[in-house]
């Protein structure tokens, strides 16, 4: 009776019979319940004006994994005004990660260029990072790892300057945590060698080039 009332209220959302938040409560419940037979119907509400509601879409992705689920997860993480449908998002992309995910996480990373309207910040750059770690590293995406971390790619008014540490310590730990499982391959065995080295530099009277802490000690 509760799961037929709940899709009564989902389904009978384009009439305006019901308010926006009772919407996306339902859809919540829909999705933690498991209701797979409602997720398409959920994904027509994917251009929702309210973002509470396209959250739980974004949400629900994760739970269900609708057909169109990789569309609505590209859409959200990348061009979404709001942070909590964009991390709503990510995280459904962590549920369902894949390879064919690596150019969104790619873009996430490359879109640094503050000079103009950026509506991606460090947050979602830092969630990407943690997500390559649980992913194989394509070439493209091992290389903007390594750029992201040494060098200064966010671009300002006033010139350029080094990420987030937010970012940059997950970006460390990718590398770190596929050098552990890759120990033979050879770019990132000398890349952490050179961070090794860099840290092992830097002195109290010098900024750290790169980030301390405990993600290359773990290598």
């Amino acid at each position: 009776i509760i799961r037929a009332r709940l899709s009564t209220i989902v389904t009978a959302a384009g009439d305006g019979g019901e308010r926006t938040i009772n919407i996306a409560a339902a859809i919540r419940a829909l999705s933690t319940g498991g209701d797979r037979a409602a997720a398409n119907h959920i994904g027509t509400f994917k251009d929702h004006a309210d973002p509470n509601i396209r959250e739980q879409v974004a949400r629900m992705v994760g739970l269900l994994k609708p057909s169109d689920g990789p569309k609505i997860i590209s859409q959200y993480v990348l061009r979404d005004r709001i942070a909590a449908v964009r991390k709503a998002a990510l995280l459904s992309l962590n549920e369902a990660r894949g390879p064919h995910f690596q150019p969104t996480l790619l873009e996430i990373l490359q879109r640094t260029d503050y000079t103009s309207i950026e509506i991606l910040t460090a947050n979602d750059r830092a969630i990407a990072a943690w997500i390559l770690s649980r992913m194989p590293l394509a070439e493209p995406i091992r290389d903007r790892l390594k750029i992201q971390l040494t060098e200064k790619v966010i671009q300002t008014e006033l010139g350029p300057i080094f990420d987030a540490q937010s970012v940059r310590i997950p970006c460390l730990w990718c590398l770190a945590i596929h050098a552990k499982r890759k120990p033979n391959d050879a770019w990132l065995k000398e890349f952490m060698g050179q961070i090794i080295a860099t840290m092992t530099r830097d002195h109290d009277d010098r900024p750290n080039t790169v980030p301390t802490g405990y993600n290359a000690n773990y290598y």
